[in-house]
């Protein structure tokens, strides 16, 4: 597979109304549609249970559980 992402972008305006579980439309806060970019969690950990995420400096955790949920700690 590419290193691209597998997510998809789509804008409020458009005709279909897909669910696929990877398209989100929500709307900023001037009104406008702003396209929301979701990552399956398997690509985020890439066949680990524990992946760390640096964001702004700062170190955050981001597990599976034995039952299938994702905790995020600081």
């Amino acid at each position: 597979m590419a290193d691209r992402p597998r997510w998809k972008e789509k804008m409020a305006g458009d005709t279909k109304n897909e669910r696929d579980g990877m398209t989100q439309i929500r709307a900023d806060v001037s009104g406008r549609a702003a396209p929301i970019k979701i990552y399956p969690s398997e690509e985020l950990l890439s066949g680990a249970r524990e992946v760390i995420i640096d964001h702004d400096g700062k170190h955050y955790r981001l597990r599976s559980t034995k039952n299938g949920k994702l905790i995020l700690t600081k």
